[in-house]
């Protein structure tokens, strides 16, 4: 069993805009396709497909993460649309855009960081469409349930998907990599379970730097509080 990685030895995979160690995204593959083996293919990834599919990118001046829309509503001539990533995406940012499916970047997001102290923040954007949202899942899952892991942490900032069970707590098999910070932890159904927060790995004190392989990923959970709160920032 691999010791447990204290959080202040955990790595947030937030993508920089250079920089990234050839060795460790190596490992990380080699690592992710081992789990998503051993998850193995079964028919209730369908049900997450339609949720996967609307997972979206938020460029910031520092690099990249992802997020999920949780909010549309009708503002002016247009539509408000609510986003839920991980605060560290852009926390500090002066610059946050959008970057939607359809290749029509939004820009001038504006963040509301969760009350309850969690890695959790929604950016809200101004956009000439409807959208549509995740629905989100309350009840806590429990262990051994199966996730999916949605961002924009493939190669060249594409989005990817992975799968793994619930190892406890906060805590999934299903890989994440740089660039997957703020996107969803879809339970079978397709509701919004988590955000992706970090990743456990060994940690050099003497490098002061990562080394070996990461093996288990952290998310924030979506709870009745933070629900309440998500409802409450988009008004419904």
């Amino acid at each position: 069993m691999r010791p447990y990685v204290p959080p202040e030895r955990r790595i947030r995979p937030t993508l920089p805009k250079a920089g990234r160690s050839l060795l460790f995204l190596a490992a990380l593959c080699l690592s992710s396709a081992a789990i998503v083996l051993m998850a193995g293919p079964g028919p209730r990834w369908t049900s997450a497909r339609g949720s996967a599919a609307l997972v979206c990118r938020l460029d910031v001046d520092t690099g990249h993460g992802s997020c999920v829309p949780v909010g549309c509503v009708r503002e002016g001539d247009g539509w408000r649309l609510f986003v839920l990533t991980a605060k560290h995406v852009t926390e500090g940012a002066s610059i946050i855009v959008l970057m939607p499916e359809d290749g029509n970047p939004s820009a001038g997001g504006t963040a509301v960081d969760s009350p309850d102290g969690q890695d959790l923040s929604i950016v809200s954007f101004h956009v000439a469409e409807r959208r549509d949202v995740v629905p989100l899942r309350e009840e806590p899952l429990s262990l051994l349930d199966e996730v999916t892991a949605v961002g924009f942490g493939g190669d060249n900032g594409l989005r990817w998907a992975s799968r793994g069970l619930m190892s406890g707590g906060d805590r999934m098999t299903a890989p994440v990599w740089p660039g997957d910070s703020g996107g969803a932890v879809l339970d079978s159904s397709g509701r919004l379970a988590g955000i992706a927060d970090s990743i456990e790995i060994n940690f050099s004190p003497q490098l002061q730097q990562p080394i070996g392989v990461p093996h288990e990923a952290h998310m924030e959970l979506i709870g009745p509080s933070t629900a309440r709160w998500v409802r409450q920032t988009v008004g419904r």
